[in-house]
């Protein structure tokens, strides 16, 4: 992926960071998360169609107008819920960087977009800055190449220090004891965008569509049939739809959890 770098005068922010003589204010932030989801439990047999969402905040402990800490990943996942990426059209991290756009991607590969409130800039070490701010920015999301999404950020290069196309990344998918998870390991461009300045994100959300995708079961495919599939699927799903989301920073690994609403069971037959 290319390196983007902010035409922001970072140089005179690390100058300025550097003749501080105040103590510097810590990063240590607090993280707050929420969730929807659809209620269909689903059943092995019967997988319930699923889409969801999530909303991430972040506020400095000390001073919410101080940068918060650089974050090294994020990963989440909700109970019973699995994805399928078998006959759903993919935009891939490289299709998207080598274009430096998404206009290429194919239709029905676009999962869904999300807000991001800003980020921050400023040098290593100094929450309270001189810090620069960040905005116009959003996550668009696609089916990526097998096992994983693609992530996009981009938006007006004027409200964020002329820069526009951030880039495509890899969210890696991982399914295990019924759940998928999905993880996002934060690049280093995003992270330390020139050197001795740290960024941060103030959060983030994703609405996550479910597209559909058409399989090939053995019985359909003697008849030459297509089984209708969904990128996103519920199964066993009772009670509360617990969410989960993991953030790894400077500070170390923060474990939020949620619930997403209350699951449906299955009508019976």
């Amino acid at each position: 992926m290319r390196r983007a770098t902010l035409g922001i005068g970072l140089a005179a922010i690390i100058a300025l960071g550097l003749a501080a003589t105040a103590q510097a204010a810590s990063t240590d932030t607090t993280y707050t998360i929420k969730s929807t989801a659809s209620a269909g439990g689903g059943t092995k047999k019967a997988p319930a169609p699923w889409s969801g969402n999530w909303t991430l905040t972040a506020v400095n402990k000390v001073d919410p107008s101080y940068r918060t800490a650089t974050p090294t990943s994020w990963a989440w996942s909700w109970k019973g819920v699995k994805v399928n990426q078998k006959g759903v059209p993919a935009c891939t991290v490289a299709q998207v960087n080598d274009a430096k756009s998404v206009a290429g991607c194919p239709a029905g590969s676009h999962i869904g977009v999300g807000p991001i409130p800003g980020a921050m800039f400023g040098v290593a070490g100094l929450a309270e800055g001189p810090n620069t701010f960040c905005g116009g920015k959003t996550f668009d999301l696609f089916n990526g190449a097998p096992g994983e999404f693609t992530l996009v950020i981009d938006g007006p290069p004027a409200q964020c220090g002329n820069l526009g196309f951030v880039g495509a990344m890899p969210v890696t998918l991982a399914t295990s004891a019924g759940k998928t998870t999905m993880t996002w390991p934060v690049p280093e461009n995003v992270q330390h965008p020139q050197v001795g300045v740290d960024a941060t994100l103030l959060g983030g959300g994703f609405v996550f569509n479910n597209l559909k995708g058409s399989a090939k079961s053995a019985a359909a495919a003697k008849k030459g049939k297509k089984k209708k599939s969904y990128l996103f699927t519920s199964v066993n799903c009772k009670g509360p739809r617990d969410f989960t989301f993991t953030i790894n920073d400077d500070f170390g690994t923060h474990v939020l959890n949620a619930s997403a609403g209350n699951c449906k069971a299955p009508k019976k037959k």
